[in-house]
This record gives structure tokens, sequence and C-alpha cells, in this order.
């Protein structure tokens, strides 16, 4: 039988992708340490962003990681394009791109301002986590999600720092597709 966490998923702030967390990734983990099953909390802490193995040991890791890659390679795809380079190099796993990723990396290249894409991309992946989450109510794929989104809110909290303001003005300079985050 899969581990329930009730008491632990019930205790956690819900979380809005346009608004600032309560907690944050780190205390989230702590914590999450302190509730999880030592087998369970070695899937949970292979959650992250980035992450995009394409033989994942969850099916939620494995089903995110083909979500990031699927988004990656499309980005890849219409960089290779604008700057004539050959995606073959840069692409990972299968060929296959979701129609929504098509969109959506279409929609962000029109943006002007670096911020405004990087949160048109993380709504797209916000909005891919909840779908992650249908079926499911206290289990560690909920915790593995709620890990994920946090991440997301937690770099936005760095970026909208004084610092992480510096950094997109001079980004606001450059190309928005040479440099956006993959």
């Amino acid at each position: 039988m899969m581990n329930q966490y009730y008491y632990f998923v019930a205790s956690l702030p819900s979380l809005d992708f346009h608004k600032q967390a309560t907690l944050s990734y780190p205390e989230f983990l702590k914590e999450a340490q302190r509730h999880l099953s030592a087998s369970d909390f070695v899937f949970f802490a292979k959650a992250t962003l980035s992450y995009d193995e394409i033989n994942a040991p969850h099916p939620i890791l494995q089903q995110w990681a083909d979500i990031n890659r699927r988004l990656k390679n499309e980005i890849v795809r219409f960089r290779s394009k604008k700057f004539s380079k050959d995606a073959a190099d840069y692409l990972r796993g299968d060929s296959y791109v979701p129609l929504e990723a098509i969109d959506i990396v279409s929609q962000v290249a029109k943006l002007s301002n670096p911020l405004e894409a990087e949160k048109a991309l993380d709504l797209f992946r916000w909005k891919k986590l909840d779908e992650l989450l249908v079926g499911h109510s206290f289990d560690l794929e909920v915790l593995i999600v709620y890990a994920l989104k946090l991440q997301i809110l937690d770099r936005y909290q760095v970026l909208s720092s004084p610092q992480g303001q510096k950094m997109f003005e001079r980004y606001g300079e450059i190309e928005i597709f040479e440099h956006i985050h993959v």
C-alpha cells in the first residue's frame, strides 16, 4: 500500500502562482524529511525544476521529466531556427512535442520582457503540475508537486529582490530567447 501523509499534506499552506509562498522550499524539505518514510524521501528529494531524466525512478517524476524535457526541446527548436543552428545537436529524448508546448513557446517569443516570458513558461509548468495531481490527495505525488511549485515560487522571490531586478534589467537589453531559462 502507498504511504498516505494526511496530517502533513493537510498542514501545508495553499500555494498560488501569483502570490509569495509563506513557506520556503528549504523549510519544506526539512519538514518532509521528518514526515516522509525513508524510501519516499529518496524519490521526493529528486523533485527539482530541472529534473529531466528519461528513465525516472517514480511515475510522477517520469511525468514531470517528460513535460519539462518536451518544453525545453521546443525552446531549443525555436532558438535553433532563429539562429540557423541544427536543433538535433541539443534535443533530448524523442522528437514529439505536444501542441500546447509549441503554442506557449510561440506566445512567449512575442514577449519583450524576459521576466514576463519566464513567468509565462512557469505558469505553463504550474498548470501541467496541477494536471499531475488528478486522482491524488494525501500521497507522495501531492508532496512532489507541492515541492516543485514551491521551487517555482522561490525563484520569483529571488527574482523580485533588488539583485534579481538588476539581473532582469540587464537581460531586458538582450534578445529574449537568447537567455531564457530552460
